[in-house]
């Protein structure tokens, strides 16, 4: 099949490089702010820009004759000049005004407009300064290099080979909620494997994460494996994903390679998280490999062959000194020698059987004992990073603007690693916040597909991306799943006192968060009436009692 799309933008701006403020940009564990320096210059600029308007209007004071009267004062000029958006369009209707009023006096109109128009073009001039400004600002130059240096970017391919069984060999215009789940996975991995400061020129080892998410069969977060995954969870081949079946895609793909991730990942069901089923998650005993597991397990059965074979040897021992003797009493005439042979060598047995279960007892101890220390070695509790996603909706047919702070919110958390969504049936990965704007990564480009034998490197400037593009809040798709990654307990903690406090102080955040999760099955209690042995009740009154704890 081929791939009739070359490149669609989704949202927002498209390939315009958006224009920046001084406030801060927050993304994953970062916060970019101007500088202190950056700061004073701004107010210089501010200063000089008010020095020259306090000047300007001295000179157009000045060459106004005042023994004349004119309808239109300079304050008023100051007043109008002050609406920016209305400035010359103001004043033309002044000068208007003079020029058909037969009363009015006869001032030339120069005076008026000139040092308005003037003072207009400056402080256009003086906007486009500070744009050019914020684009050159240290900081922004910062958010800018780590937006391409330090983030995936999945795209729609062409060329792969087919999916399964379909004639599927591209993505394009439906798997773009794959590609930004491909972009959610590979950065969680990325700061699990590699840390919150990793760049691409310093470290040799992301290629290796890329490699699993190539595009074929064998990689194993592939195009392949996500839409195959999805096929078991009810959607066909070509079908575009939603955001809860993306989640539930990426949480058994990361179970199914645990070993390669060496992380959780937990969905919530209802918007809700609930600290102690987080704990139990993470909070576990320390995991073996199915191979460590195995020589474990063959070490202990190895020591109890060997204790089995000890004994039969030694039993064997016995039986044959046991039929020596018996030999040797058969030779020997003398009754009583035969008894008091015999009896010598019934003790003789009988110590060396009591010394034969000494032995075994000592093995079974040492046995016991391993394992023993194998289980308070797996008892000791250890952090596992934890990937948190949450699907909602917060809205029908857009985001509902009451959710608008607490989404915004989020991204200042260290913990954040994005929201996956978009518009409808348009996929985007956001990544970065600004004021009311999203900073986010477009799925929607086709490339290439990239042929990599084992082993053998491969190009990685296509899986970075050089256009920054950002979208208002009000533009996001309502149905969209958040993300979390709590990589240490330390996260985990400042996680939830982060949470709880956004959950304390807003009056609609976009999730909650509770100590415990609830117990349903405690809190129902049916009390049924005995029934007799003909199957009817004794009594027609059932007491059901139901106590649900609402959230």
């Amino acid at each position: 099949m081929n791939c009739l799309y070359l490149i669609r933008g989704a949202a927002g701006n498209t390939l315009a490089q958006p224009q920046f403020s001084n406030s801060p940009i927050w993304m994953f564990d970062n916060e970019y702010r101007p500088s202190l320096a950056e700061n004073l210059l701004k107010l210089n600029r501010l200063i000089t820009t008010i020095n020259n308007i306090n000047s300007n209007i001295g000179e157009n004071s000045s060459n106004i004759d005042p023994t004349t009267t004119t309808t239109t004062s300079t304050a008023d000029n100051l007043e109008i000049k002050n609406e920016a958006n209305d400035d010359i369009v103001g004043n033309e209707n002044v000068n208007n005004n003079n020029h058909n009023n037969p009363n009015s006096n006869n001032i030339d109109p120069s005076p008026t407009i000139t040092p308005t128009s003037i003072n207009s073009q400056q402080e256009n001039n003086n906007n486009n300064n500070n744009n050019n400004n914020n684009q050159n600002q240290l900081f922004i130059k910062e958010f800018l290099n780590d937006f391409t240096t330090r983030v995936l970017w999945f795209t729609y391919r062409q060329g792969f080979p087919c999916i399964d069984d379909t004639m599927y060999d591209n993505d394009c215009g439906w798997g773009c909620m794959l590609r930004s789940g491909q972009m959610l996975l590979s950065n969680v991995l990325l700061h699990n494997i590699l840390g919150d400061e990793w760049k691409r020129s310093s470290s040799a080892t992301h290629p290796d994460i890329i490699s699993m998410f190539l595009d074929k069969p064998s990689a194993p977060f592939s195009i392949h494996n996500i839409a195959m995954e999805g096929q078991n969870l009810g959607k066909n081949i070509g079908e575009w994903f939603a955001p809860s079946i993306i989640s539930q895609t990426i949480k058994i793909l990361v179970s199914r390679n645990y070993d390669q991730c060496n992380i959780s990942v937990f969905i919530s069901e209802d918007g809700s998280l609930y600290i102690d089923q987080l704990l139990n998650i993470s909070s576990k005993k320390k995991k073996t490999s199915s191979t460590e597991q195995q020589q474990k397990q063959q070490q202990i059965e190895s020591s109890t062959d060997n204790g089995d074979d000890k004994i039969n040897d030694e039993k064997h021992n016995e039986n044959v000194d046991k039929n020596n003797i018996d030999d040797n009493n058969n030779n020997n005439n003398n009754n009583n020698n035969n008894n008091n042979n015999n009896n010598n060598n019934n003790n003789n047995i009988i110590n060396d059987s009591s010394n034969v279960n000494e032995k075994q007892d000592k093995i079974d101890d040492e046995s016991k004992d391993e394992i023993s220390e194998n289980n308070n070695k797996d008892n000791d509790e250890t952090w596992e990073p934890l990937l948190i996603l949450i699907p909602m909706r917060l809205g029908l047919d857009g985001l509902n603007s009451i959710y608008h702070s607490s989404l915004l919110e989020i991204f200042k958390f260290p913990q954040n690693l994005g929201v996956v969504g978009g518009k409808p049936r348009a996929s985007l990965y956001f990544i970065a916040a600004q004021d009311d704007n999203l900073f986010y990564l477009d799925p929607h480009t086709v490339q290439n597909h990239i042929e990599v034998e084992n082993g053998s490197k491969f190009p990685l400037n296509t899986f970075f991306c050089s256009t920054t593009k950002r979208t208002h809040v009000s533009e996001v798709d309502p149905s969209l799943v958040v993300a979390f990654f709590c990589k240490t307990k330390d996260d985990f903690n400042d996680f939830v006192e982060r949470s709880k406090k956004m959950t304390s102080q807003m009056e609609n955040p976009i999730f909650s968060i509770f100590d415990n999760e609830p117990d349903y099955d405690s809190s129902r209690d049916y009390e049924y009436e005995e029934i007799d042995e003909t199957g009817g009740e004794t009594s027609d009154d059932i007491d059901i009692e139901a106590d649900y704890h609402m959230m």
